[in-house]
Formats: C-alpha cells, sequence, structure tokens
C-alpha cells in the first residue's frame, strides 16, 4: 500500500508516457503468478484452484498489499437481502453489476436464474476494468468469467446438462430492480 502511495507520489511530480504506464500495469499479473508461486511453495496450497477456495481474501489482501492501487470485491458485496435480511435470501444487485461494471449474467442464463443458485463466497481483485484472482492472473472482463464463478455455476447446472457460456446473456424474463 505504502508503495502504491509513493509510486501515486512520484507520478505526480514525473508524469509517465503511456508505455510506461503500460509496463507498470504488466506487473500485476506477473505478482498475482508469483505469489500463486509463493503460497504454492510455502505449503499453503496446492494449485491456485486451492487458494481460490478458503485463501481468497487473504491472497486479495497479499495482493493489494504489493500492488496498492486495487479494489478488494467480495460475494457479499454485491449481493442484496430481499427483505432486509442479509443472510439466506440473498440476490446479486444487478443495478450495480450494470452500472459499475456492466455486467449481466453469463451466457445463456437470465438473472433469476443466476439468484436461484447457492454461489458461495470469493473475493477478487479490481482494477482497470478487469476482475483478477489466483486463478486468473491476466484478469477478466465480467466476474462470472473468474474460473471460481464458473465452476460454482456450472456444478449447478449439471444435473440438468447445461453448460454456462462465460459471456453475457439476454435477460429479459427478469426485471430490473
Amino acid at each position: 500500500m505504502i508503495l502504491g502511495i509513493l509510486f501515486y507520489g512520484i507520478m505526480m511530480l514525473y508524469p509517465m508516457s503511456a508505455y510506461q504506464y503500460e509496463c507498470y500495469q504488466m506487473r500485476l499479473p506477473l505478482i498475482i503468478k508469483r505469489l500463486v508461486e509463493k503460497y504454492i511453495a510455502d505449503g499453503e496450497a496446492s494449485s491456485a484452484k486451492e487458494i481460490n477456495h478458503g485463501l481468497c481474501e487473504g491472497f486479495a489482501c497479499d495482493i493489494q498489499d504489493l500492488f496498492g492501487e486495487v479494489e478488494i470485491l467480495g460475494v457479499e458485496e454485491l449481493m442484496v437481502g430481499v427483505d432486509g435480511n442479509p443472510s439466506g435470501n440473498e440476490k446479486f444487485d444487478w443495478g450495480s453489476l450494470r452500472t459499475v461494471w456492466d455486467l449481466a449474467p453469463p451466457g445463456g442464463l437470465s438473472r433469476k436464474e443466476i439468484d436461484d443458485m447457492t454461489i458461495g463466497g470469493h473475493f477478487w481483485i479490481y482494477h482497470n476494468g478487469k476482475h483478477y484472482d489466483a486463478e486468473s492472473p491476466e484478469g477478466v472482463k465480467n466476474l462470472f468469467e473468474l474460473p471460481y464463478f464458473q465452476r460454482q455455476i456450472n456444478s449447478q447446472l449439471e444435473s440438468t446438462n447445461q453448460k454456462c457460456n462465460p459471456g453475457p446473456s439476454a435477460d429479459e424474463d427478469y426485471p430490473s430492480p
């Protein structure tokens, strides 16, 4: 975090060229890859997938400490309780998902179908229009493209022999909030 603040201060004094800024941005995927390697080498996890299933919050915090100017997001932050009760009956806050990130449900699914699923908890990084986690060091535009969400959604679709396409879908059957 301190490095991010220091870097920002230096940027204000000595503005970067577009090329220098692009090189700086390329650091985030490298930091994520190296941190995954460290977690595995230290025996904290055996894979990036394992990091995303239990260690994701700590991993996101570590990335924030190393890189600085990133936002940590969690599933719970993107959901609202149907009756004001924050547990047991959440659905995604589609208004915010569309307004802030221009996101729609993954291809072939409606908002109602996603809301009826149990997604589970996950934390990841958002930076410059992309979502990152241990399995997606290069980042993805739509959070539903993160492998964690793909697994959660596809596991619930298995019984109907459907598969989720990570791209956006039309969701006319579910009114906007």
